[in-house]
């Protein structure tokens, strides 16, 4: 719904302003670290997003899911989701109230959601909870080493967003090509 108001509204904008738009007004995912990340109905979700995103950027739904973390400028949603989950997790474990601290410590054992995260995350990383033992700004590194992406799929999505800034007018190309025929080259880069 919010990304649809952004369009109607500011559809026209450059896609820098559009994007800087979503990131802002409808990226708020207040109480995401409780939400359960390991069930198949959060791929929805996902999902959505990635709609969106191509949404904002005016480019066909067919658009590789590789792209869309670069053309949004940030890591993918689901990596987004699992920062705020470790970041709220880490912060509970070194709380200096002893009832929250023991809570979290109590999670390592339960059935809660943010026993099912916390799993989930040490899935995804490969870890035996020993990620937990370091400071919160390690952990948040070592996510970002586990998803970086390939050279490929970036340099690919450089040019899908070089070629979206001269679509609208951001920036200029000393060529006779037409908007149909960019239209086309982006639509060609964004699906193979």
């Amino acid at each position: 719904m919010r990304t649809n108001y952004v369009m109607s509204k500011f559809g026209c904008c450059s896609i820098n302003v559009r994007n800087y738009l979503f990131r802002t007004y409808c990226t708020s995912y207040y109480g995401s670290p409780l939400w359960s990340l390991s069930q198949p109905y959060i791929n929805r979700f996902y999902c959505a997003w990635r709609k969106c995103v191509r949404r904002i950027w005016k480019l066909p739904a067919q658009t590789h899911c590789a792209f869309v973390e670069h053309l949004y400028g940030d890591v993918n949603i689901d990596m987004q989701l699992l920062r705020r989950f470790a970041s709220f997790y880490y912060c509970a474990l070194e709380s200096k109230n002893n009832i929250v601290a023991l809570c979290a410590k109590m999670c390592e054992y339960s059935k809660s959601y943010v026993a099912y995260n916390r799993k989930h995350l040490l899935y995804r990383l490969n870890n035996n909870g020993s990620i937990f033992k370091g400071s919160l700004k390690e952990m948040l590194a070592h996510l970002s080493t586990v998803y970086s992406a390939d050279n490929i799929i970036v340099n690919h999505a450089s040019v899908i967003i070089e070629l979206c800034n001269i679509r609208d007018g951001v920036m200029h190309l000393d060529s006779e090509i037409t908007n149909q025929e960019l239209n086309e080259f982006v639509s060609f880069l964004c699906t193979t």
